[in-house]
């Protein structure tokens, strides 16, 4: 132990970093990470042996519209709400919660509208059915979502850890049993939806009971809020309607191959965004020029980090992906191995983003979320004309890469006018 603490205290003089810190909670972080993917696989690997492509594609489809629509439950007064609990500000918990609720009804209504449409176009197609639980649970389903949020803000990250598989658990775990036992997607999605709301509102209720200890507020907590909304609102469009230009475009069975390539990586570069939650509140108190040296000096560990895995997942893959689906998912082996080139450049990416979020970079923050969205989504769409599925993947490389250089000069010139 003592040659340990040596090692960590010289670490720590040298790099002029916590050390003991950064392990202790980065640690609780990459386990729930790592527990989350392997509870996604097994969802997915349940879902598709046990149900059609078209199923899974279809299931795909509709959780795509909610997500699409999330921007009317103010996602951005999370990361708001998580800067003004680091600072003692406990008071706006509630207040930020009843804002999100009241936006949240726009989207109810909006995607009950959808419903109708398809009712009216294919009455004959369980769709519509399917879209209106959506809107029905839309509120709860996203607007009690915060708790690991305010948890963060709190730096009080072992107990966010057990929240959060709980609540993974619980919803994975009874959506399993719905797909064993009923094999019908309308149970699913029901089922689904009734374990995400009733799990999230009960641990969001325990949250604020244990950890809020004033009323306090923050002047700023809905404003920059609704701010950080509209800022993301075009970029939150792209984990949704690259599914939803797929399956218009190509159909349902197309989607539920690039359903599994995509979440998969996906899922790797989550354990970077561990490293991110813990930075996160030191980084909001840092100046721009502190902030930014800060997330240089990580960016190579990052890099390597990424690197390693990135590495591990091409060579895996087509033994992963054989030993864990059907035949008829075999395709998405090439698809995922191309995702995973591209690992490094996102999870940099991820931390250059974080950076400006903490540091309230507003403008920057607009200009890159509009440009990368709108770039992504008609390069997907020529790109899926010419290429089909394959072109949908490679489109996510090169925008990627834009994305990149666009955040290494944004960063770079919010630096030099803060100054």
């Amino acid at each position: 132990m003592d040659i340990v603490d040596d090692l960590l205290d010289f670490g720590e003089k040298v790099f002029k970093v916590n050390i003991r810190y950064y392990l202790k909670n980065v640690s609780y972080l990459f386990f729930i990470e790592i527990v989350l993917i392997i509870l996604g696989v097994l969802f997915t690997v349940v879902f598709t042996r046990l149900m059609t492509k078209e199923a899974f594609g279809q299931y795909n489809y509709v959780l795509s519209i909610i997500g699409l629509f999330s921007i009317f439950s103010l996602q951005g007064l999370s990361i708001s709400l998580m800067r003004s609990v680091s600072k003692g500000f406990d008071g706006d918990i509630w207040n930020a919660t009843k804002t999100r609720l009241r936006w949240s009804l726009i989207g109810s209504v909006i995607i009950g509208i959808i419903s109708l449409y398809f009712f009216i176009v294919e009455p004959t197609n369980n769709l519509y059915l399917y879209i209106l639980l959506c809107a029905i649970f839309f509120s709860v389903f996203t607007c009690f979502d915060t708790y690991n949020f305010i948890l963060y803000g709190k730096r009080m990250f072992k107990t966010a850890t057990k929240l959060i598989l709980l609540f993974n658990f619980v919803t994975i775990g009874i959506t399993i049993l719905v797909i064993y036992f009923t094999k019908t997607l309308l149970f699913i999605i029901l089922g689904f939806l009734i374990a995400s709301s009733v799990t999230h509102l009960s641990i969001f209720n325990y949250i604020v009971l244990k950890v809020k200890s004033n009323d306090k507020k923050e002047k700023t907590t809905i404003s920059y809020g609704k701010h950080l909304t509209l800022n993301q609102a075009v970029i939150n469009i792209l984990p949704f309607a690259d599914k939803i230009v797929v399956a218009s475009l190509l159909g349902f069975v197309d989607l539920a191959v690039y359903s599994i390539a995509v979440p998969l990586s996906e899922k790797l570069k989550k354990l970077v965004m561990a490293l991110n939650n813990v930075i996160f509140p030191d980084l909001v108190r840092m100046k721009p020029k502190n902030c930014y040296a800060i997330i240089k000096n990580k960016a190579i560990y990052v890099i390597l980090f990424s690197s390693i895995i990135a590495f591990i997942g091409i060579l895996l893959a087509p033994f992963i992906i054989d030993f864990l689906y059907t035949k008829e998912y075999s395709a998405a082996i090439l698809y995922i191995q191309i995702l995973l080139i591209s690992l490094v450049i996102t999870t940099t990416s991820l931390l250059l983003y974080n950076a400006l979020q903490a540091q309230k970079a507003i403008k920057e923050l607009y200009f890159y979320n509009t440009s990368i969205t709108f770039f992504e989504i008609i390069t997907m769409i020529i790109m899926i004309i010419f290429f089909g599925l394959l072109g949908a993947v490679i489109t996510k490389v090169i925008s990627r890469t834009y994305g990149l250089g666009l955040l290494l000069y944004l960063t770079k010139r919010h630096e030099l006018s803060s100054y």
